[in-house]
């Protein structure tokens, strides 16, 4: 659920609560003058006949606008008729092509307003020519895997799931043939900055690759050791040219990389790389109308469980745009081969944007290192403002197709550093500019950009989830909203920032999460972001441009120093058994500018704050 609260600047504000089963699950107080106070809240564990009560209660003669939205998450099948997949053709030997099986299934279910599509556990199903699951205005689908295996030929999807409601997919493992990439051996160091060149044997696991040139936007990775790990490293990003073969074997091969990589191939040189990992010619970081693995769009109560991901394509889990709440459950990302493989996937693993209800990760393992980046990356694409007058807004430059009448839209000068101004949307009017009509007028000197507050990927949880040390480090990069739960994060590198066009973050918090990172954890003009019970391993807190960063109850378990680096106007507020290798003076192991202040006192809380506070 979500609930927001408009208090005028007269009065003592208004308290709101929210309560299920007689017990209070969330409450806070929304002080006058604020634009609007905004919090979500997920109930779980509730039954049928349950109540939600949602009580505001205004102080000292305070007037309000308030406002909640409850959305059912859990997809049901009760009363649905079951589908045997193979009574529409289905074999399941792992050869022959059970995709038009599964249409039928699919199809013959929509037929009868839904229904549970079963698949028998101890088959091997072979899918090419189209998305395996692909379902667009459907609903109340479920695809009962049963431990069934999956094998894709790229580089078709695994789901695309589009303008959908209640729909579950359980209890698959998945697969690619033939590989969408193949990794080599450096043969002898043979790394030729000068030449752009380098040799490598391909290992019998894999297909002869085939030769010629790379589609123009497709890279490879270098990979090296780090000192006193078996497969633990670094590496650089190479963009292709071609590749040649030097045997007739096809498998020793001459890669050749774009006209500007040489400085990167000094440095893979000088690393002394060990191995290359590349995209397959044909179907390695691509896929078919670039979706992405598992796209979910413009749906509510979704949900995939029970799957185990050994290899993808391109993009990993990307739900965008949703109305409503998705569920990922035991969505296991991992290799087959631990001891040899590097990737899993050739991009990133859950790319989240501009969805109204929280997306919820949990139970999950991921070999986080073979991911090439971005594990997690929830973010918004924020449209500029051509033009203000009034209650009339022009907006060009971003991704507005799911905005509606009511949604309230904030506006920010350049840097987000100042809200100038809220209001909901009366009217919207597409076009090239896009024109908001809001239900008052503004007055907006210096403004730069217009956010969305109804798509900002609000209570986004992940939680009991945990990442291997195996492979590259890989990166996460948050943008809005998220909150970690009982988290394992090993070999990850955190980054909190904004960028050019994407949301400045806030209400990113980590709790009772262990992190390892061997880098700085990173949080660059972020608004509030809160570590509470954490133990951080070869992990350094550096904020920059931060007001309000929370460390509660944080232990460090390494000697480096220093801890923390505080710069650009930083506040971070220290309490609770926060301590250093059991140490509790932390004052010489945190390094700060001088205009950046370490506070240590008790009970620091995090409500949501903005530039006009």
């Amino acid at each position: 659920g979500m609930a927001w609260v408009d208090v005028d600047a007269g009065g003592g504000g208004v308290t709101v609560e929210i309560s299920s089963g007689g017990e209070k699950i969330k409450s806070l107080t929304a002080q006058p003058g604020h634009t609007v106070t905004r919090f979500e809240t997920r109930l779980e564990g509730l039954t049928a006949g349950d109540v939600i009560q949602v009580s505001a209660v205004p102080q000292s003669k305070s007037s309000y606008r308030l406002g909640f939205k409850i959305a059912f998450g859990t997809p049901t099948f009760a009363g649905k008729r079951t589908f045997d997949l193979h009574d529409f053709g289905a074999v399941g030997d792992g050869k022959t092509n059970d995709l038009p099986a599964i249409q039928k299934a699919i199809q013959a279910a929509q037929g009868t307003g839904g229904g549970v599509i079963r698949f028998d556990g101890a088959k091997t199903y072979y899918v090419k020519g189209g998305h395996c699951f692909h379902m667009d205005n459907t609903a109340n689908i479920k695809i009962e895997g049963n431990g069934a295996r999956l094998v894709l030929h790229p580089a078709f999807e695994f789901a695309v799931i589009r303008h959908s409601e209640n729909i579950q997919i359980d209890g698959l493992t998945v697969a690619y043939d033939p590989l969408p990439y193949f990794q080599g051996h450096i043969k002898g160091y043979n790394i030729a900055p000068g030449n752009l060149s380098m040799d490598i044997e391909v290992p019998d696991r894999y297909a002869v690759p085939k030769t010629g040139k790379w589609l123009s936007r497709q890279f490879s990775r270098s990979f090296w050791l780090e000192p006193g790990y078996k497969r633990v490293g670094s590496g650089q990003h190479l963009y292709l040219d071609r590749v040649e073969a030097l045997d007739s074997t096809g498998r020793s091969l001459r890669v050749y990389f774009r006209h500007d990589m040489g400085a990167r191939l000094q440095d893979t040189k000088d690393h002394h790389a060990i191995e290359l990992i590349v995209p397959e010619r044909d179907f390695g970081h691509r896929s078919d109308n670039g979706l992405g693995y598992c796209y979910i769009h413009d749906c509510g109560r979704i949900a995939l469980s029970n799957i185990r991901v050994e290899n993808y394509c391109n993009m990993g889990f990307l739900p965008m745009d949703n109305w409503g709440p998705i569920t990922f459950s035991n969505i296991d990302i991992q290799t087959p081969h631990p001891e040899t493989e590097l990737f899993v996937g050739w991009r990133d693993g859950w790319h989240v944007h501009a969805n109204r209800f929280g997306i919820l990760i949990e139970d999950s393992v991921f070999d986080g290192g073979i991911m090439y980046d971005d594990v997690f990356s929830p973010y918004l694409v924020l449209p500029d403002v051509a033009a203000a007058a009034g209650n009339t807004v022009k907006l060009d430059n971003g991704r507005m197709t799911y905005w509606h009448p009511g949604d309230w839209i904030s506006f920010w000068d350049t840097d987000q550093m100042k809200r100038l101004g809220m209001a909901r949307i009366a009217a919207i009017q597409p076009g090239d500019p896009v024109v908001l009509t809001l239900d008052h007028e503004l007055d907006l000197p210096g403004v730069r950009y217009a956010l969305n507050e109804d798509t900002y990927n609000r209570d986004q949880v992940v939680r009991n989830c945990e990442t291997t040390p195996l492979g590259k480090g890989a990166s996460v990069r948050l943008r809005t909203p998220i909150h970690f739960q009982s988290c394992k994060l090993d070999n990850i590198h955190f980054w909190t920032y904004s960028g050019e066009n994407r949301s400045r973050p806030r209400n990113v918090v980590f709790e009772d999460t262990c992190i390892w990172d061997r880098l700085t954890l990173n949080t660059d003009n972020a608004w509030t972001i809160a570590f509470r019970r954490c133990t951080l391993d070869k992990t350094i807190l550096e904020f920059e441009n931060t007001p309000k960063a929370v460390v509660e109850d944080v232990q460090w378990t390494h000697s480096q120093a220093p801890i923390m680096r505080l710069e650009k106007a930083s506040n971070v507020y220290i309490s609770g058994n926060t301590t250093r290798n059991g140490q509790t003076d932390l004052a010489p192991w945190i390094e700060k500018s001088d205009d950046s202040t370490v506070h240590f006192e008790a009970g620091a809380g995090l409500e949501e704050w903005d530039g006009d506070r």
